[in-house]
């Protein structure tokens, strides 16, 4: 026979009311989300017993998402097949497979390691900065690799918070570390010159930095170029390598770059199987310069930054000091929409027959660097 006293009522959030007899009793939730054993609020009514379990909850007495434990909500936030990536490549945010690594790696590195037994609604402000602290001091992490992992926390408080979990974000307030970052800039056209000169180990090492030096195309760009992106005179730049793999630009669009007759046929006759620099792993240009760079000019390298993304900066220098207008150059370099005028951007649609200006310029600096 049923016990006509024992009386279930709304289940909410965190705890459920019931009365047995007079007397309100309720039951809470254990970490995975079970419910445990009843226990007497003492009260006769149902409002008094809410005041009651709310007071304990208050305490941290009685478990409740928001005093989930960090470990158990970031653990796997950034998994494959979790709803944060998912949702994001549904919405058109494809991530790089590196940058999905990072977010995992940070995650797991740093923020759990900090955080990680304290419940989301427990971790403050003061929390935060002791930790970043810590990173510094201990782990000698630099400022940048710092504000990366206060980047990567943002996103997950931002989503706890979303989730109604906490209404007070423990980072607001908090500013990124300074950065001073290294110069990184456009190589000197007689430093250009000196090292187009130099040995390498194969032609086509030598024959990629050229390219980067006329175009200003980035590294992974250059490394995609192949038969049905190579035309007589412009290059289709519609994507990178990044760890083996065809991915979108940087900036998720297509541009033209123009190329002169000599350089087309220089590419052309690399072609292998699809692509022009078949054969070249990823980062071995970079590291041949750098090397090649430390016995030409040590103390130069470390003043100026020179590096394989200088030549990005010498072509794009060099554009402009042959007078060339600067959305032609941005419209080159494939720069991100804001570093131009929007405006410009959205009613300005290149095509090679309007790069005669660019033309010139590689004509010249070709012979300058390649003879």
């Amino acid at each position: 026979m049923k016990n006509t006293n024992l009386r279930r009522v709304t289940r909410h959030e965190d705890f459920t009311f019931y009365r047995r007899g007079k007397v309100w009793y309720y039951k809470c939730y254990n970490r995975d989300g079970k419910l445990l054993c009843g226990h007497s609020t003492g009260c006769k009514s149902r409002t008094a017993a809410q005041k009651y379990c709310e007071e304990l909850r208050r305490n941290g007495l009685i478990y409740s998402q928001s005093n989930k434990p960090f470990r158990a909500y970031a653990s796997h936030f950034f998994d494959d097949d979790g709803l944060y990536l998912r949702y994001a490549k549904a919405s058109g945010h494809e991530y790089s497979r590196s940058y999905i690594r990072k977010l995992q790696s940070v995650t797991k590195r740093y923020l759990i390691p900090a955080f990680g037994d304290r419940p989301l609604n427990g971790i403050t402000m003061n929390d935060v900065k002791s930790a970043l602290f810590d990173l510094k001091e201990k782990r000698k992490l630099s400022n940048k690799t710092l504000n990366d992992i206060l980047s990567i926390f943002r996103i997950i408080i931002t989503d706890v918070m979303n989730n109604g979990l906490i209404f007070l974000s423990p980072i607001n307030g908090i500013k990124s570390f300074a950065r001073n970052p290294r110069p990184r800039n456009a190589f000197e056209l007689a430093d250009a010159v000196l090292i187009l000169h130099s040995d390498f180990s194969s032609e086509k090492i030598r024959i990629y930095l050229l390219v980067a030096a006329l175009t200003g195309m980035r590294a992974s760009e250059i490394l995609a170029i192949r038969k049905e992106t190579l035309h007589k005179t412009y290059i289709e730049v519609k994507d990178q390598i990044q760890n083996k793999t065809l991915r979108p630009t940087k900036t998720k669009t297509t541009r033209i770059v123009p190329i002169i007759p000599e350089l087309y046929a220089i590419l052309h006759g690399m072609i292998g199987n699809d692509f022009v620099f078949e054969g070249i792993r990823e980062g071995v240009p970079s590291n041949e310069l750098r090397k090649l760079l430390k016995k030409l000019m040590p103390e130069k390298r470390l003043a100026q930054g020179y590096c394989l993304h200088s030549f990005r900066h010498f072509c794009n220098t060099q554009m402009l000091s042959e007078n060339i207008s600067p959305v032609k150059v941005a419209a080159v370099l494939g720069h991100s929409i804001g570093t131009v005028s929007q405006i410009q951007k959205a009613y300005t649609n290149f095509t090679e027959t309007d790069f005669s200006e660019v033309y010139e310029f590689q004509k010249k600096y070709f012979h300058l660097l390649n003879d």
